[in-house]
Protein backbone atom coordinates (compact mmCIF):
# COMPACT_ATOMS: atom_id res chain seq x y z
CA UNK A 1 0.00 0.00 0.00
CA UNK A 2 1.56 3.15 -1.04
CA UNK A 3 1.05 6.27 1.38
CA UNK A 4 -0.57 8.96 0.05
CA UNK A 5 1.10 12.95 0.70
CA UNK A 6 -0.09 16.07 2.04
CA UNK A 7 -0.01 19.48 3.38
CA UNK A 8 -2.26 19.46 6.31
CA UNK A 9 0.84 19.04 9.04
CA UNK A 10 2.71 21.93 7.19
CA UNK A 11 -0.26 24.51 6.84
CA UNK A 12 -0.73 23.99 11.32
CA UNK A 13 2.62 25.20 12.17
CA UNK A 14 2.56 28.23 10.02
CA UNK A 15 -0.25 29.14 11.19
CA UNK A 16 0.59 28.98 14.32
CA UNK A 17 3.93 30.84 13.39
CA UNK A 18 2.20 33.56 12.06
CA UNK A 19 0.17 34.31 14.78
CA UNK A 20 2.98 34.44 17.13
CA UNK A 21 4.67 37.00 15.26
CA UNK A 22 2.18 39.02 15.37
CA UNK A 23 1.15 38.90 19.01
CA UNK A 24 5.06 40.01 19.57
CA UNK A 25 4.42 42.92 16.89
CA UNK A 26 1.52 44.17 18.82
CA UNK A 27 3.16 43.96 22.23
CA UNK A 28 5.94 45.70 20.82
CA UNK A 29 4.00 48.70 19.48
CA UNK A 30 2.12 48.98 22.50
CA UNK A 31 5.32 48.75 24.79
CA UNK A 32 6.46 51.46 22.60
CA UNK A 33 3.17 53.77 22.71
CA UNK A 34 2.77 53.32 26.51
CA UNK A 35 7.11 54.04 27.63
CA UNK A 36 6.80 57.28 25.11
CA UNK A 37 5.14 58.88 27.95
CA UNK A 38 7.10 60.63 31.06
CA UNK A 39 6.47 59.13 34.55
CA UNK A 40 4.31 61.14 36.84
CA UNK A 41 3.94 60.89 40.60
CA UNK A 42 1.06 60.35 42.27
CA UNK A 43 -0.69 62.78 44.48
CA UNK A 44 0.50 62.28 48.22
CA UNK A 45 -2.58 62.14 50.76
CA UNK A 46 -2.36 64.22 53.30
CA UNK A 47 -5.04 66.02 55.82
CA UNK A 48 -3.81 69.84 56.48
CA UNK A 49 -6.24 71.85 58.82
CA UNK A 50 -6.10 75.50 58.32
CA UNK A 51 -7.81 78.33 60.34
CA UNK A 52 -6.97 81.95 61.06
CA UNK A 53 -5.74 82.87 65.18
CA UNK A 54 -5.62 86.11 65.73
CA UNK A 55 -2.89 87.70 63.83
CA UNK A 56 -1.37 83.96 62.54
CA UNK A 57 -2.52 82.00 59.22
CA UNK A 58 -1.90 78.39 60.90
CA UNK A 59 -1.65 75.22 58.55
CA UNK A 60 -1.71 72.39 60.94
CA UNK A 61 -0.30 68.33 59.74
CA UNK A 62 -2.90 66.13 60.62
CA UNK A 63 -1.59 62.47 58.79
CA UNK A 64 -1.29 61.42 56.02
CA UNK A 65 2.15 61.35 53.68
CA UNK A 66 5.37 63.81 54.80
CA UNK A 67 5.56 67.08 52.87
CA UNK A 68 8.84 68.21 51.31
CA UNK A 69 10.24 71.36 52.81
CA UNK A 70 9.61 72.88 49.02
CA UNK A 71 6.37 72.77 49.53
CA UNK A 72 4.72 76.18 48.32
CA UNK A 73 1.52 77.62 50.45
CA UNK A 74 -0.21 80.44 48.59
CA UNK A 75 -1.79 82.86 50.71
CA UNK A 76 -4.23 85.68 49.12
CA UNK A 77 -5.93 88.24 50.54
CA UNK A 78 -9.60 90.09 50.05
CA UNK A 79 -9.47 88.25 46.19
CA UNK A 80 -6.54 90.58 44.97
CA UNK A 81 -3.07 90.56 47.24
CA UNK A 82 -1.48 87.05 46.55
CA UNK A 83 1.72 86.16 48.71
CA UNK A 84 4.06 83.05 48.17
CA UNK A 85 5.82 80.63 51.01
CA UNK A 86 8.26 78.09 50.75
CA UNK A 87 7.87 75.84 53.81
CA UNK A 88 11.60 75.32 54.31
CA UNK A 89 12.25 79.02 53.54
CA UNK A 90 12.44 81.21 57.01
CA UNK A 91 10.66 80.88 60.01
CA UNK A 92 7.18 79.71 58.92
CA UNK A 93 8.14 76.31 59.99
CA UNK A 94 9.96 75.88 62.98
CA UNK A 95 13.80 74.87 62.68
CA UNK A 96 12.93 72.24 65.02
CA UNK A 97 10.75 70.60 62.82
CA UNK A 98 12.89 70.88 59.67
CA UNK A 99 15.65 68.63 60.92
CA UNK A 100 14.42 65.63 59.20
CA UNK A 101 13.61 67.10 55.88
CA UNK A 102 9.97 66.97 56.04
CA UNK A 103 7.21 68.72 56.72
CA UNK A 104 5.63 65.87 58.99
CA UNK A 105 2.18 65.01 60.96
CA UNK A 106 1.78 67.49 64.77
CA UNK A 107 3.88 70.04 62.83
CA UNK A 108 2.78 73.87 62.19
CA UNK A 109 3.03 76.34 59.60
CA UNK A 110 2.34 79.45 61.10
CA UNK A 111 2.22 82.83 58.50
CA UNK A 112 2.40 85.66 60.96
CA UNK A 113 0.58 88.81 59.66
CA UNK A 114 2.70 91.57 60.90
CA UNK A 115 6.15 89.88 60.34
CA UNK A 116 5.23 87.82 57.37
CA UNK A 117 2.60 90.14 55.18
CA UNK A 118 2.16 93.66 55.13
CA UNK A 119 0.69 94.30 58.73
CA UNK A 120 -2.72 92.93 57.26
CA UNK A 121 -5.67 92.98 59.73
CA UNK A 122 -6.45 89.16 59.37
CA UNK A 123 -9.82 88.70 61.19
CA UNK A 124 -11.56 91.56 58.99
CA UNK A 125 -9.74 90.24 55.31
CA UNK A 126 -10.79 87.45 53.50
CA UNK A 127 -7.80 84.67 53.45
CA UNK A 128 -7.72 82.11 50.73
CA UNK A 129 -4.97 79.21 51.31
CA UNK A 130 -3.40 77.12 48.86
CA UNK A 131 -1.10 74.29 49.38
CA UNK A 132 1.19 72.92 46.44
CA UNK A 133 3.15 69.58 46.47
CA UNK A 134 6.01 70.36 43.89
CA UNK A 135 7.05 66.72 43.53
CA UNK A 136 3.88 65.89 42.62
CA UNK A 137 2.66 69.23 41.32
CA UNK A 138 -0.60 68.57 42.73
CA UNK A 139 -2.77 70.74 45.02
CA UNK A 140 -2.93 69.09 48.57
CA UNK A 141 -5.06 71.81 50.11
CA UNK A 142 -7.27 74.91 49.12
CA UNK A 143 -9.98 76.63 51.29
CA UNK A 144 -11.17 79.85 52.71
CA UNK A 145 -9.65 80.40 56.38
CA UNK A 146 -11.78 83.44 57.04
CA UNK A 147 -14.57 84.86 55.02
CA UNK A 148 -13.61 88.48 56.45
CA UNK A 149 -16.78 89.32 58.15
CA UNK A 150 -17.08 91.57 61.21
CA UNK A 151 -20.72 91.75 62.50
CA UNK A 152 -21.66 94.05 65.16
CA UNK A 153 -24.55 93.08 67.18
CA UNK A 154 -26.93 96.04 66.79
CA UNK A 155 -29.27 95.84 69.51
CA UNK A 156 -33.07 96.31 69.02
CA UNK A 157 -34.74 99.81 69.55
CA UNK A 158 -35.71 100.61 73.47
CA UNK A 159 -38.85 101.75 73.48
CA UNK A 160 -39.72 101.90 77.39
CA UNK A 161 -37.72 104.58 79.18
CA UNK A 162 -34.09 103.75 80.39
CA UNK A 163 -33.29 103.90 84.02
CA UNK A 164 -29.69 104.22 84.98
CA UNK A 165 -27.29 105.54 88.46
CA UNK A 166 -30.05 104.42 91.50
CA UNK A 167 -29.21 105.74 95.09
CA UNK A 168 -29.08 104.15 97.22
CA UNK A 169 -27.40 101.24 94.67
CA UNK A 170 -28.86 97.90 94.81
CA UNK A 171 -27.66 96.05 98.20
CA UNK A 172 -25.88 98.85 98.84
CA UNK A 173 -24.75 98.94 103.02
CA UNK A 174 -23.97 101.37 105.88
CA UNK A 175 -26.71 103.93 104.28
CA UNK A 176 -27.91 106.81 106.83
CA UNK A 177 -31.22 106.85 107.88
CA UNK A 178 -34.33 108.06 105.35
CA UNK A 179 -31.68 108.71 102.33
CA UNK A 180 -33.27 110.96 99.65
CA UNK A 181 -33.81 108.28 96.12
CA UNK A 182 -32.19 109.05 92.99
CA UNK A 183 -32.36 107.90 89.84
CA UNK A 184 -31.22 109.04 86.34
CA UNK A 185 -33.94 108.38 83.47
CA UNK A 186 -34.12 108.78 79.61
CA UNK A 187 -36.75 108.32 77.30
CA UNK A 188 -34.92 107.66 73.71
CA UNK A 189 -37.85 109.00 71.83
CA UNK A 190 -38.14 111.94 74.19
CA UNK A 191 -41.77 111.61 75.22
CA UNK A 192 -42.72 113.10 78.71
CA UNK A 193 -42.17 110.97 81.56
CA UNK A 194 -43.61 109.79 84.20
CA UNK A 195 -42.09 108.74 87.47
CA UNK A 196 -42.93 107.28 90.80
CA UNK A 197 -41.29 106.19 93.58
CA UNK A 198 -42.53 103.09 96.02
CA UNK A 199 -41.08 100.86 99.06
CA UNK A 200 -42.82 97.75 100.89
CA UNK A 201 -41.47 99.44 104.03
CA UNK A 202 -44.95 99.29 105.27
CA UNK A 203 -45.51 95.40 104.30
CA UNK A 204 -46.92 96.36 101.10
CA UNK A 205 -45.85 98.20 97.97
CA UNK A 206 -47.16 102.13 98.93
CA UNK A 207 -46.03 104.83 96.71
CA UNK A 208 -43.48 107.40 98.13
CA UNK A 209 -44.53 111.46 97.82
CA UNK A 210 -46.55 112.24 94.65
CA UNK A 211 -45.92 111.29 90.44
CA UNK A 212 -43.77 113.04 88.85
CA UNK A 213 -43.33 113.96 86.04
CA UNK A 214 -40.72 115.77 82.73
CA UNK A 215 -38.23 115.28 80.39
CA UNK A 216 -34.89 112.85 80.46
CA UNK A 217 -33.42 113.96 83.86
CA UNK A 218 -32.58 113.39 87.74
CA UNK A 219 -35.58 112.50 89.56
CA UNK A 220 -35.24 112.52 93.31
CA UNK A 221 -37.73 111.62 96.34
CA UNK A 222 -37.07 112.29 100.24
CA UNK A 223 -38.04 109.75 102.71
CA UNK A 224 -38.42 111.62 105.59
CA UNK A 225 -39.87 108.81 108.43
CA UNK A 226 -39.94 106.07 106.38
CA UNK A 227 -36.22 104.14 106.22
CA UNK A 228 -35.82 105.45 110.36
CA UNK A 229 -34.45 101.99 111.20
CA UNK A 230 -30.58 101.48 111.90
CA UNK A 231 -29.21 98.20 110.64
CA UNK A 232 -32.62 97.59 108.53
CA UNK A 233 -33.01 96.56 105.07
CA UNK A 234 -35.08 98.05 103.02
CA UNK A 235 -36.76 97.96 99.19
CA UNK A 236 -37.65 100.71 97.45
CA UNK A 237 -38.77 100.63 93.20
CA UNK A 238 -39.24 103.14 90.94
CA UNK A 239 -41.92 102.94 88.21
CA UNK A 240 -40.99 104.55 85.17
CA UNK A 241 -43.69 105.61 81.97
CA UNK A 242 -43.82 107.28 78.64
CA UNK A 243 -47.75 106.95 78.10
CA UNK A 244 -46.65 104.27 75.40
CA UNK A 245 -44.06 102.16 77.35
CA UNK A 246 -43.36 101.82 81.13
CA UNK A 247 -40.46 99.88 83.16
CA UNK A 248 -40.05 99.47 86.97
CA UNK A 249 -36.66 98.73 88.94
CA UNK A 250 -36.25 97.42 92.17
CA UNK A 251 -33.42 97.76 94.32
CA UNK A 252 -32.90 97.33 98.27
CA UNK A 253 -30.22 98.68 100.79
CA UNK A 254 -29.15 98.60 104.90
CA UNK A 255 -28.62 100.91 106.74
CA UNK A 256 -25.83 101.44 108.94
CA UNK A 257 -25.25 101.68 112.45
CA UNK A 258 -26.48 103.94 115.39
CA UNK A 259 -24.27 107.15 114.76
CA UNK A 260 -20.83 107.10 116.92
CA UNK A 261 -19.40 110.10 116.96
CA UNK A 262 -15.19 109.60 116.48
CA UNK A 263 -14.52 112.73 118.13
CA UNK A 264 -11.57 112.08 120.95
CA UNK A 265 -9.62 114.78 122.87
CA UNK A 266 -6.59 114.30 125.51
CA UNK A 267 -7.29 115.85 128.68
CA UNK A 268 -4.94 118.96 129.06
CA UNK A 269 -1.61 118.53 130.85
CA UNK A 270 -0.44 120.29 133.99
CA UNK A 271 1.91 121.71 134.71
CA UNK A 272 2.94 122.55 131.32
CA UNK A 273 6.95 121.69 132.33
CA UNK A 274 7.44 118.36 133.81
CA UNK A 275 10.31 116.48 135.18
CA UNK A 276 9.31 113.29 135.55
CA UNK A 277 10.11 110.48 133.57
CA UNK A 278 6.52 109.49 132.95
CA UNK A 279 3.24 111.19 132.99
CA UNK A 280 -0.37 109.46 132.46
CA UNK A 281 -2.35 110.59 129.39
CA UNK A 282 -6.12 110.56 129.27
CA UNK A 283 -8.65 110.71 126.55
CA UNK A 284 -12.19 111.13 126.67
CA UNK A 285 -14.43 110.75 123.40
CA UNK A 286 -17.91 108.15 122.73
CA UNK A 287 -17.25 105.40 125.29
CA UNK A 288 -18.86 103.11 122.25
CA UNK A 289 -15.47 103.23 119.84
CA UNK A 290 -13.65 100.43 119.32
CA UNK A 291 -10.15 101.83 120.21
CA UNK A 292 -8.27 105.12 120.44
CA UNK A 293 -4.49 105.76 119.41
CA UNK A 294 -2.15 108.22 120.91
CA UNK A 295 -0.09 110.25 118.57
CA UNK A 296 2.54 112.59 119.14
CA UNK A 297 5.31 114.72 118.12
CA UNK A 298 8.56 116.32 119.27
CA UNK A 299 10.81 119.15 119.15
CA UNK A 300 14.09 120.22 120.20
CA UNK A 301 13.65 124.33 119.95
CA UNK A 302 9.70 124.09 119.87
CA UNK A 303 9.67 125.18 116.61
CA UNK A 304 10.97 123.12 114.29
CA UNK A 305 9.53 119.37 113.89
CA UNK A 306 11.80 117.77 112.18
CA UNK A 307 15.88 117.41 111.61
CA UNK A 308 17.88 120.35 110.02
CA UNK A 309 19.88 123.49 111.09
CA UNK A 310 19.70 127.02 110.75
CA UNK A 311 22.00 128.27 107.70
CA UNK A 312 24.52 130.59 108.80
CA UNK A 313 24.10 134.20 107.26
CA UNK A 314 26.77 136.44 106.80
CA UNK A 315 25.92 140.19 109.21
CA UNK A 316 28.97 142.52 108.73
CA UNK A 317 32.39 142.63 107.73
CA UNK A 318 35.17 145.44 108.56
CA UNK A 319 38.95 145.45 108.24
CA UNK A 320 41.89 147.94 108.89
CA UNK A 321 45.49 148.04 108.32
CA UNK A 322 48.54 149.42 110.36
CA UNK A 323 52.27 149.79 108.83
CA UNK A 324 55.54 150.85 111.02
CA UNK A 325 55.22 149.94 114.43
CA UNK A 326 52.12 149.87 116.11
CA UNK A 327 51.75 147.22 118.80
CA UNK A 328 47.55 147.87 119.21
CA UNK A 329 44.86 148.74 116.72
CA UNK A 330 41.21 149.71 117.11
CA UNK A 331 38.16 150.13 114.72
CA UNK A 332 34.66 149.70 114.99
CA UNK A 333 32.67 147.07 114.15
CA UNK A 334 28.70 146.81 113.73
CA UNK A 335 26.79 143.96 114.97
CA UNK A 336 22.93 143.15 114.14
CA UNK A 337 20.44 141.87 116.07
CA UNK A 338 20.19 138.50 115.62
CA UNK A 339 19.90 134.66 117.62
CA UNK A 340 23.40 133.08 117.79
CA UNK A 341 25.40 135.62 116.88
CA UNK A 342 28.85 135.02 116.49
CA UNK A 343 32.03 137.47 115.80
CA UNK A 344 35.18 136.29 114.51
CA UNK A 345 38.49 138.62 114.28
CA UNK A 346 41.77 137.62 111.87
CA UNK A 347 44.71 139.44 112.46
CA UNK A 348 48.37 139.16 109.64
CA UNK A 349 51.58 140.29 110.98
CA UNK A 350 54.78 140.95 109.66
CA UNK A 351 57.60 141.14 112.40
CA UNK A 352 61.78 140.54 112.88
CA UNK A 353 61.77 137.02 114.19
CA UNK A 354 63.11 138.40 117.61
CA UNK A 355 60.10 140.89 117.80
CA UNK A 356 57.11 140.17 120.12
CA UNK A 357 54.91 139.20 117.65
CA UNK A 358 51.87 137.75 119.37
CA UNK A 359 48.43 138.76 120.36
CA UNK A 360 47.86 139.46 123.65
CA UNK A 361 44.36 140.37 123.94
CA UNK A 362 41.41 141.31 121.70
CA UNK A 363 37.99 142.78 123.03
CA UNK A 364 34.77 143.84 121.53
CA UNK A 365 32.60 146.58 123.46
CA UNK A 366 35.53 145.69 126.29
CA UNK A 367 34.86 141.62 126.47
CA UNK A 368 37.47 139.40 125.67
CA UNK A 369 37.59 137.33 122.74
CA UNK A 370 39.39 133.40 122.77
CA UNK A 371 41.89 132.07 120.59
CA UNK A 372 40.86 129.94 118.09
CA UNK A 373 43.66 129.14 116.55
CA UNK A 374 47.48 130.70 115.24
CA UNK A 375 50.51 129.89 112.94
CA UNK A 376 53.97 131.32 112.67
CA UNK A 377 56.35 130.85 109.98
CA UNK A 378 60.08 132.40 109.51
CA UNK A 379 62.57 132.78 106.48
CA UNK A 380 65.48 135.40 106.46
CA UNK A 381 64.73 136.52 110.04
CA UNK A 382 61.21 137.95 109.35
CA UNK A 383 58.00 135.95 110.38
CA UNK A 384 54.49 135.88 109.37
CA UNK A 385 51.99 135.07 111.66
CA UNK A 386 48.12 134.80 111.22
CA UNK A 387 45.26 134.27 114.31
CA UNK A 388 41.90 133.74 114.67
CA UNK A 389 39.92 134.71 117.73
CA UNK A 390 36.40 134.78 118.36
CA UNK A 391 33.32 136.08 120.65
CA UNK A 392 30.13 134.30 121.07
CA UNK A 393 27.08 136.07 121.47
CA UNK A 394 28.25 139.41 121.22
CA UNK A 395 27.09 142.70 122.02
CA UNK A 396 24.49 144.31 119.09
CA UNK A 397 25.01 147.68 118.11
CA UNK A 398 28.34 149.16 116.85
CA UNK A 399 31.63 148.79 119.30
CA UNK A 400 34.99 149.01 119.32
CA UNK A 401 37.51 146.13 118.92
CA UNK A 402 41.05 146.79 119.67
CA UNK A 403 43.64 143.89 119.46
CA UNK A 404 47.20 144.09 121.49
CA UNK A 405 50.22 142.95 120.73
CA UNK A 406 53.13 143.11 123.06
CA UNK A 407 55.11 145.56 123.74
CA UNK A 408 57.49 145.75 120.70
CA UNK A 409 55.78 147.60 117.68
CA UNK A 410 55.49 145.46 114.78
CA UNK A 411 56.35 146.33 111.10
CA UNK A 412 52.90 145.55 109.23
CA UNK A 413 49.10 144.61 110.86
CA UNK A 414 46.53 143.81 108.94
CA UNK A 415 43.52 142.93 111.05
CA UNK A 416 39.41 142.01 110.02
CA UNK A 417 36.39 141.47 111.91
CA UNK A 418 33.15 139.41 110.08
CA UNK A 419 29.88 138.51 112.08
CA UNK A 420 27.47 135.48 111.88
CA UNK A 421 24.53 134.50 112.75
CA UNK A 422 22.37 131.00 113.23
CA UNK A 423 26.19 129.76 114.76
CA UNK A 424 25.96 127.02 117.05
CA UNK A 425 26.82 128.71 120.76
CA UNK A 426 30.11 126.67 121.06
CA UNK A 427 33.74 126.37 120.54
CA UNK A 428 35.07 125.61 116.65
CA UNK A 429 34.50 121.73 116.12
CA UNK A 430 37.55 121.43 114.25
CA UNK A 431 40.77 123.88 113.47
CA UNK A 432 44.11 123.26 111.19
CA UNK A 433 47.07 125.35 109.84
CA UNK A 434 49.91 125.07 107.87
CA UNK A 435 52.93 127.10 106.64
CA UNK A 436 54.64 127.32 103.25
CA UNK A 437 57.76 129.13 101.66
CA UNK A 438 58.43 130.18 98.42
CA UNK A 439 55.28 128.88 96.77
CA UNK A 440 52.64 130.46 95.53
CA UNK A 441 49.74 128.45 96.87
CA UNK A 442 48.51 127.29 100.33
CA UNK A 443 46.27 124.62 101.41
CA UNK A 444 45.01 123.48 104.56
CA UNK A 445 42.64 120.44 104.73
CA UNK A 446 39.80 120.99 107.58
CA UNK A 447 36.77 118.05 107.80
CA UNK A 448 33.49 119.14 109.23
CA UNK A 449 31.47 117.07 111.65
CA UNK A 450 28.53 119.10 111.07
CA UNK A 451 25.81 119.81 107.89
CA UNK A 452 25.82 123.57 107.34
CA UNK A 453 29.05 124.23 109.02
CA UNK A 454 31.11 127.31 108.21
CA UNK A 455 35.16 127.59 107.88
CA UNK A 456 37.09 130.61 108.03
CA UNK A 457 40.42 131.42 106.70
CA UNK A 458 43.24 133.49 107.17
CA UNK A 459 46.76 133.70 105.23
CA UNK A 460 49.77 135.99 106.52
CA UNK A 461 52.32 136.51 103.50
CA UNK A 462 55.60 138.15 103.97
CA UNK A 463 55.72 139.95 100.24
CA UNK A 464 52.82 142.18 98.87
CA UNK A 465 51.05 139.88 96.52
CA UNK A 466 46.96 139.95 95.67
CA UNK A 467 45.48 136.29 97.26
CA UNK A 468 42.64 134.69 95.25
CA UNK A 469 40.92 132.13 97.24
CA UNK A 470 39.95 128.58 96.60
CA UNK A 471 36.54 127.42 94.69
CA UNK A 472 33.79 128.05 96.77
CA UNK A 473 35.32 130.00 99.00
CA UNK A 474 34.43 133.60 99.74
CA UNK A 475 36.80 136.62 100.25
CA UNK A 476 36.27 138.90 102.90
CA UNK A 477 39.15 140.80 103.09
CA UNK A 478 42.26 141.63 101.95
CA UNK A 479 45.07 144.37 103.02
CA UNK A 480 48.69 144.67 100.83
CA UNK A 481 51.31 146.98 102.22
CA UNK A 482 53.82 148.66 100.11
CA UNK A 483 56.07 149.62 103.07
CA UNK A 484 57.06 146.48 104.69
CA UNK A 485 56.36 144.58 101.55
CA UNK A 486 53.58 142.16 103.32
CA UNK A 487 49.72 141.46 103.33
CA UNK A 488 46.98 139.63 104.70
CA UNK A 489 43.52 138.12 103.17
CA UNK A 490 40.50 135.97 104.66
CA UNK A 491 37.83 133.76 103.15
CA UNK A 492 34.83 131.47 104.10
CA UNK A 493 33.40 128.53 103.24
CA UNK A 494 30.12 126.97 104.00
CA UNK A 495 29.50 123.42 103.52
CA UNK A 496 25.93 122.00 103.32
CA UNK A 497 26.66 118.43 104.17
CA UNK A 498 29.67 117.35 106.45
CA UNK A 499 32.68 115.83 105.40
CA UNK A 500 36.66 117.21 104.30
CA UNK A 501 37.41 119.83 102.15
CA UNK A 502 40.45 122.06 101.38
CA UNK A 503 40.77 125.75 102.22
CA UNK A 504 43.49 127.23 99.58
CA UNK A 505 45.04 130.42 99.06
CA UNK A 506 47.19 131.30 96.10
CA UNK A 507 49.16 134.51 95.89
CA UNK A 508 49.79 135.90 92.25
CA UNK A 509 53.58 135.19 92.40
CA UNK A 510 55.98 132.94 94.70
CA UNK A 511 56.21 134.53 97.83
CA UNK A 512 58.83 134.19 100.86
CA UNK A 513 56.60 132.74 103.86
CA UNK A 514 52.82 132.17 104.51
CA UNK A 515 50.94 131.24 107.63
CA UNK A 516 47.59 129.60 107.22
CA UNK A 517 45.13 128.84 109.96
CA UNK A 518 41.29 127.30 109.23
CA UNK A 519 38.21 127.30 111.71
CA UNK A 520 35.18 125.82 111.42
CA UNK A 521 31.96 126.54 113.54
CA UNK A 522 28.82 124.90 112.97
CA UNK A 523 25.31 125.98 112.62
CA UNK A 524 22.37 126.04 115.20
CA UNK A 525 21.07 122.73 114.74
CA UNK A 526 17.40 121.11 115.80
CA UNK A 527 15.88 118.18 115.66
CA UNK A 528 12.34 116.68 115.99
CA UNK A 529 10.04 114.33 114.85
CA UNK A 530 6.86 114.85 113.02
CA UNK A 531 3.59 113.47 114.18
CA UNK A 532 3.98 109.85 115.02
CA UNK A 533 1.75 107.08 116.36
CA UNK A 534 3.23 106.30 120.02
CA UNK A 535 4.79 102.85 119.78
CA UNK A 536 3.64 100.66 123.10
CA UNK A 537 2.08 97.67 123.38
CA UNK A 538 -1.03 99.41 125.28
CA UNK A 539 -1.89 101.78 122.19
CA UNK A 540 -4.06 101.50 120.67
CA UNK A 541 -6.39 101.64 124.07
CA UNK A 542 -9.38 99.55 123.70
CA UNK A 543 -11.25 100.29 126.76
CA UNK A 544 -12.79 103.62 128.13
CA UNK A 545 -11.38 105.40 129.78
CA UNK A 546 -8.65 105.57 127.41
CA UNK A 547 -5.12 106.28 129.12
CA UNK A 548 -1.40 105.72 128.42
CA UNK A 549 1.66 105.89 131.15
CA UNK A 550 3.81 108.25 128.57
CA UNK A 551 7.85 107.93 129.06
CA UNK A 552 9.45 110.69 127.06
CA UNK A 553 11.28 108.65 124.67
CA UNK A 554 12.67 111.00 122.86
CA UNK A 555 14.33 112.88 126.07
CA UNK A 556 14.45 116.83 126.63
CA UNK A 557 12.33 118.95 124.71
CA UNK A 558 8.64 119.86 123.68
CA UNK A 559 6.00 117.35 122.83
CA UNK A 560 2.56 117.77 121.36
CA UNK A 561 -0.35 114.91 121.40
CA UNK A 562 -3.46 114.09 119.87
CA UNK A 563 -6.00 110.97 120.07
CA UNK A 564 -7.49 109.15 117.17
CA UNK A 565 -10.78 107.77 117.79
CA UNK A 566 -11.80 104.71 115.43
CA UNK A 567 -15.75 102.46 115.12
CA UNK A 568 -15.73 99.87 112.90
CA UNK A 569 -14.12 101.12 109.39
CA UNK A 570 -14.51 104.88 110.22
CA UNK A 571 -11.44 106.42 111.51
CA UNK A 572 -11.18 110.08 113.42
CA UNK A 573 -9.96 112.80 110.97
CA UNK A 574 -6.28 113.77 112.56
CA UNK A 575 -6.54 117.37 114.49
CA UNK A 576 -5.23 120.41 112.91
CA UNK A 577 -3.65 121.14 116.34
CA UNK A 578 -2.88 119.52 119.32
CA UNK A 579 -4.97 118.62 121.54
CA UNK A 580 -2.21 119.19 124.34
CA UNK A 581 1.50 119.65 125.14
CA UNK A 582 4.25 120.19 127.56
CA UNK A 583 7.83 120.74 127.86
CA UNK A 584 9.56 118.02 129.81
CA UNK A 585 12.76 119.21 131.56
CA UNK A 586 14.44 116.52 133.49
CA UNK A 587 16.95 118.58 134.95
Amino acid sequence: MKNKKTNLGVSDVIGTILLLGMAVALFSVLSAVVLSYPFQPSTPTVNILGFVDGNDIILEHRGGENLGLDTKISVMINNSDSYLFIVGNGAVLDDDFKSDGFWNIGENVVINATNDLPDIDLLSSRVDVTVIDVISNSVVMMGTLNEGKIITPVAPPSFEPLIDNPYPGDDADNIGLNPVLSVDVEDLQGDTIYVKFMTNESGSWQQIGVTQSGDNDTYTQTTSGIFDEYDTEYWWSVNVSDSFYWTNKTYHFTTGSESVSLATEINPISPYELTDPVYTLTATGDTRLDDVTLWYRWSSDNVHWTDGYEPITIDAVSSTELEFYYSQVEWTHTVEDHDNRILVVVSSVEEYEYGDYGIDSITYNGVSLTKAASEVVESNGIIASSEIWYLLNPDIGAHTITVSYGSDPLRYIAVSAISFYNVAQQPPEVTNTNTAKSTSTISTGVTTSSDGSIIIDNVACGDNRKFTPGTGQTEFYEERSNGPDAAGAGSYKILSTAGSTSMIQTASSNVNRMAHVCVAFAPVSYHGIDWTEWSDPNNPDTGSPWNWIYDFSEGKGYYEFYSIGRYGLNTETPPVLADTSCYYNPG
